[in-house]
């Protein structure tokens, strides 16, 4: 299997990777320069990156509703402090 292609600066990258985010016409092009068996693995692999994508945006998202949460949170614990503070000015 050709699984991983050589870039221009020598690196090298795996083929599927590099499909992820190809035109489709793009990725059938390069796609059908492969034996039955490889187009399969390559779109098992493909299949995996997206899956794997998708759960690490749901995983942002989960993240950064849990930091504003935080933040919320901390701002209201700020503001009752601030309050003391000034009631003691005022006092």
């Amino acid at each position: 299997r050709f699984e991983r292609s050589r870039l221009s600066t020598g690196a090298k990258v795996s083929v599927p990777y590099l499909l992820l985010d190809s035109h489709t016409s793009v990725t059938e092009k390069i796609m059908k320069e492969y034996t039955e068996e490889t187009r399969k693995y390559y779109q098992e692999q493909l299949e995996g990156y997206e899956k794997q994508r998708e759960e690490d945006e749901e995983a942002k998202l989960r993240i950064d509703q849990l930091r504003n949460l935080h933040r919320n949170v901390f701002m209201r614990h700020v503001h009752i402090e601030l309050g003391k503070i000034w009631e003691k000015k005022d006092s």
